[in-house]
């Protein structure tokens, strides 16, 4: 989503909305007036981009299915192609056309599942089974490259890589964690199991509290 702005007012608007959807590359574009709010575009893009999934997103939502790229294009379920059995049609013609018609589905399905599984091996190979237990202490993961609202440093790099321990509170969903961050934190205290690492050490010894641009207020620390 980008706004276009200092256009010349026609009809009242002098603002482009343009919304792309990431799936179909499709685009949108609705006008805007100049002093427009939260409200407004939320408001337009619902009665312009929204509407036009909408039975979509119903249908899913309720059947509790997951939606394919062709409901997200169409904004319906894809026809069934029903499988076709050698020598049903009397016509020659027709009938070696259905069954290439079967045999090249059938060929694509095997490369798909052979690519979705080439693509899961090479993802897992960076992944590590890691899960915690409510109580557990751990060192937290920053993303300041990611967070450009509280950030202030310039050397991403050259930051420390890893605050706390922080005690874990509770365990959300299967792959996140609520911690015990401080009261003055600008952070939401829910993080992925991969920006925890398990800390081992004393706890009793300060260690890495939060940066100063994570933290609202005066600092918490002594010596920052």
């Amino acid at each position: 989503m980008d706004f276009i702005t200092g256009l010349p007012i026609s009809q009242g608007d002098s603002v482009i909305l343009v919304v792309v959807d990431r799936l179909t590359k499709y685009s949108h574009l609705v006008g805007l007036p100049a002093h427009f709010n939260a409200l407004l575009v939320a408001k337009t893009f619902i009665d312009t981009v929204v509407k036009l999934h909408e039975y979509c997103l119903n249908t899913t939502y309720h059947e509790g299915l997951k939606m394919t790229p062709f409901q997200a294009l169409y904004g319906r379920v894809p026809p069934s192609i029903p499988a076709y059995s050698k020598d049903e049609s009397k016509v020659p013609a027709i009938d070696e056309m259905l069954r290439e018609r079967d045999e090249a589905l059938t060929h694509l399905r095997d490369n798909l599942l052979e690519a979705q599984h080439r693509m899961s091996q090479r993802v897992n190979k960076g992944r590590r089974e890691l899960e915690f237990q409510p109580g557990d202490m751990v060192l937290l993961r920053l993303q300041p490259y990611r967070q450009h609202s509280v950030t202030r440093c310039h050397h991403h790099k050259l930051s420390r890589r890893y605050c706390g321990p922080f005690q874990i509170m509770e365990r959300i969903g299967k792959v996140a964690y609520k911690l015990a961050l401080p009261a003055q934190a600008k952070i939401h205290p829910v993080f992925h199991v991969s920006l925890l690492k398990l800390f081992r050490g004393d706890i009793t010894i300060p260690h890495a509290p939060l940066p100063l641009e994570f933290i609202d207020g005066k600092p918490l620390y002594h010596g920052q």
